[in-house]
């Protein structure tokens, strides 16, 4: 077997796979592997999981007054109401997005769908609520007034209820 080029100075390995080979099978083999390599690196970069889109998602606004009122919780002429240290009793009105309002006997218990909590309160106890209000509900905001229309057998003043927290 001849050889195109000396290898007089490559390790013996090489110059028994020279021999036994020869050059241009060893060559072929060379190029056959670097494509393969080469191809395998391509396959790998281009089958990369794409990154995902987020879908949009709805984004839930909720507008709430965020004055305080705390006082006695009293049912009046059948009306929920709080009756401040002033004296001024206010009737509690509930934005229908908000709580879920339930009453059995003397418990109120309020299920507050924004904030993920529920407040048990009871009738007489002193209680703390966010929310704001005045004589009538006509000069709020048209998103902070109540959708339902109010009782007539309860006046106001009125509470629109923004938040609630637990009796101490």
């Amino acid at each position: 077997m001849s050889m195109l080029f000396p290898t007089r100075n490559c390790p013996d390995a090489i110059q028994v796979l020279f021999r036994r080979l020869g050059v241009r099978q060893i060559a072929r083999s060379v190029i056959i592997w670097t494509v393969l390599i080469t191809m395998s690196f391509a396959t790998a970069a281009c089958n990369t999981a794409p990154t995902p889109t987020p879908n949009p998602t709805a984004e839930i606004v909720t507008i709430r007054m965020t004055a305080v009122l705390i006082g006695e919780l009293i049912v009046s002429d059948g009306c929920l109401r709080v009756k401040a240290d002033n004296g001024t009793s206010y009737l509690l009105v509930w934005p229908d997005e908000q709580p879920i309002v339930s009453v059995e006997g003397d418990t109120i218990r309020i299920v507050d769908r924004v904030e993920g909590k529920t407040v048990v309160w009871h009738i007489g106890e002193i209680v703390r609520l966010g929310g704001g209000g005045g004589e009538s509900i006509e000069h709020l905001d048209e998103r902070l007034r109540p959708e339902l229309p109010l009782p007539a057998n309860c006046p106001g003043p009125y509470w629109i209820v923004g938040s609630v927290a637990p009796s101490e």
